[in-house]
């Protein structure tokens, strides 16, 4: 799991009640979910689970089609969703940078990749062209990048899939944001190319004390870097806890499914079947109730329902489903 820094840049996130729609879908409804300073959130779920959606919504880049209708995401006393004009502007590279991710669609394909990394201090600290770009090849290194002056000039289509993620991810550390959100960065990536990355956020993360939240449907990356983790699913959060506790002891059903698929697809002993999870996530339509009720193995009566509410089953472990609750 990753530590938390003991200084830094990073702030404490706390979001609360945040839902997001886009026309009349509701694509996150009141998540609520903490993060101290400094720490790494591991959110998680499959795809259409609302988890990119809330990423958007803090990093305050969700598309036109989609707004935010209620809730509130304080980094330290800023609430990042109120943020308007200039104060939304400095905020973005300062208080919250976003790694997407398809770093060949996010890096512009005709300006050299050192250009783009240099208008970062051009813009924010006003540095003449040579600085500016002297500033980019120092930081297109300690991102591990060799020969960062040659790579400085060329284009992205010249670079590998991990070096355009490398430039993406010295683009969003170039101000030392307080918070760092990485939208599944590494998924486009092979399994060699992805620990690299992995292992160079952890390093960047301890090093400047950012807190970070990375966006997942791998249990294993979450398992390799995060302190505390939030399960998502038909844009509700289900559980929500420190990782050694709920990779130790997931409660809602939802969250053994992913642990279970997960080790029977990479722990499992030779010719063991993998374990899938029944039927597919809502896309369309959130059903009412439990939203994992179609597909859960445990549901029961009220499930189909009504909305469980969020409990809290141990320290700093709060789980939303109606086998939590008192009989």
């Amino acid at each position: 799991m990753a530590s938390a820094a003991a200084e830094g840049t990073g702030r404490p996130l706390q979001i609360e009640g945040l839902s997001v729609r886009y026309g009349e879908f509701p694509a996150v409804t009141a998540a609520t979910v903490s993060l101290g300073a400094g720490r790494v959130l591991g959110l998680v779920g499959e795809s259409g689970s609302g988890k990119s959606s809330l990423a958007l919504a803090v990093s305050r880049l969700l598309p036109p089609a989609g707004r935010v209708v209620a809730g509130t995401a304080l980094l330290g006393s800023v609430d990042l969703l109120t943020l308007e004009g200039e104060a939304l502007r400095r905020a973005r590279g300062e208080l919250v940078a976003y790694i997407p991710q398809d770093a060949s669609a996010a890096l512009n394909p005709v300006q050299r990749v050192g250009r783009q990394v240099a208008e970062v201090f051009r813009v924010r600290h006003g540095l003449g062209k040579e600085q500016a770009l002297a500033q980019a090849v120092s930081l297109l290194a300690k991102v591990g990048i060799r020969n960062p002056g040659v790579t400085a000039r060329r284009y992205p289509h010249e670079l590998s899939g991990g070096m355009r993620q490398r430039a993406m991810i010295a683009i969003a550390l170039a101000l030392r944001p307080a918070l760092l959100v990485a939208d599944e960065p590494t998924t486009a990536l092979d399994v060699t190319v992805q620990a690299e990355i992995l292992g160079l956020v952890k390093d960047l993360q301890a090093d400047y004390g950012t807190t970070l939240m990375w966006i997942t449907h791998d249990m294993g990356v979450v398992a390799e870097i995060a302190d505390d983790i939030a399960v998502m699913y038909g844009g509700r959060l289900v559980e929500h806890g420190a990782a050694v506790d709920v990779f130790k002891e997931a409660v809602h059903p939802y969250t053994s499914a992913l642990l279970s698929s997960f080790t029977s697809g990479r722990l499992a002993a030779p010719k063991q079947p993998f374990v899938a999870i029944e039927g597919s996530p809502p896309v369309d339509t959130i059903p009412p109730g439990c939203p994992f009720h179609p597909r859960c193995p445990r549901a029961f009566e009220p499930c189909a329902t009504a909305v469980p509410d969020t409990r809290t089953v141990a320290t700093g472990h709060r789980v939303s489903c109606h086998l939590t609750e008192p009989a």
